[in-house]
């Protein structure tokens, strides 16, 4: 293959700064249940006081850096630096950003829906920081598109015995509960199995599609051998299978702080019966919609400024 020269796009300071940023600012996770689940509506400190995400300096800073860190750079590297290694650099290898990125950047929507799913992956990289200091931890990369098929993540946790959490996200400027489970799931636990075998578009159906075994197992196997492989863990597709089956579920939820409650996560005992493994993730903002344009507004002139737009 030919040589291809790099540009820098964010120097490994700034990495390791937003990195370090989001770890002294998150809140922990609950470790008690409610009556539904584990629900961790997630903030991140500034100063002495709660906020949520906004938008002003430096959390559009932070996002927008590790938006292109974990857009545009390899998982080791970036696993490396969570577990107390150095930062990265974010380079892009050629003359120009790849098209299947630039057209995510492109479009508001699309982006915003990609936005929520890097900021799950490194929310619950800080969370694994504080809740398993010195473990060993890893979380499979964002989807290089929102519309890409299979789990939104999947986390692995080396302690005593290996956990893994399969996560969904889900993004919305309005109430999130219509994308969250519909009103028959809730009371009755009932899915429609789609025709084209494709998920329903509902996080907790999703989840309850995936426990049956019904839609996305094979493509979670896949990445579970890809996880563990790359936390150097060595998996029978036996033990792997076992693993998910005894999987966390984390259903992420990104949107106005307003829409924030437990009850919006109604239904999700029909997914599984063990209320430890069910978890909701709730990323909070004053004005999303608005938060978002603005992270994707200093992304598209961080690659402008570097030359590869």
């Amino acid at each position: 293959m030919p040589y291809r020269s790099s540009t820098l796009i964010v120097c490994s300071p700034c990495v390791g700064n937003a990195w370090e940023w989001v770890v002294s600012r998150m809140t922990p996770r609950p470790s008690v249940p409610c009556h539904l689940c584990i629900y961790d509506q997630t903030r991140w400190r500034r100063g002495g006081e709660l906020r949520e995400l906004e938008t002003t300096f430096p959390v559009v800073n932070v996002a927008a850096c590790l938006y292109l860190t974990s857009q545009l750079q390899g998982l080791q590297q970036i696993l490396e630096m969570v577990r107390g290694g150095p930062a990265p650099d974010v380079v892009e290898w050629g003359p120009a950003l790849d098209s299947d990125v630039k057209v995510v950047i492109e479009d508001s929507d699309r982006f915003r829906y990609a936005l929520s799913e890097h900021l799950a992956f490194w929310t619950r990289l800080a969370t694994a920081v504080a809740l398993q200091p010195g473990s060993q931890f890893g979380s499979s990369p964002p989807n290089l598109q929102p519309e890409d098929k299979g789990p939104d993540g999947l986390f692995a946790a080396i302690g005593a015995q290996v956990r893994l959490e399969v996560q969904e996200v889900k993004s919305s400027v309005g109430s999130p509960r219509g994308q969250i489970a519909s009103g028959r799931f809730r009371s009755t636990g009932r899915v429609d199995t789609p025709a084209d075998g494709k998920k329903t578009g509902r996080l907790l159906e999703d989840f309850w599609l995936f426990s049956k075994g019904i839609v996305g197992f094979h493509r979670l196997d896949r990445l579970a051998d890809q996880l563990c492989h790359a936390l150097g863990l060595s998996t029978s597709q036996v033990l792997r299978v076992g693993l998910i089956s005894e999987c966390l579920y984390n259903a992420v939820v990104v949107a106005d702080d307003r829409y924030a409650t437990v009850d919006l996560f109604e239904g999700y005992e029909h997914v599984t019966d063990d209320v430890q493994r069910r978890v909701a993730t709730y990323l909070g903002a004053d004005d999303w919609r608005g938060f978002a344009e603005h992270v994707r507004a200093l992304v598209k002139a961080t690659l402008q400024a570097a030359g590869v737009w």
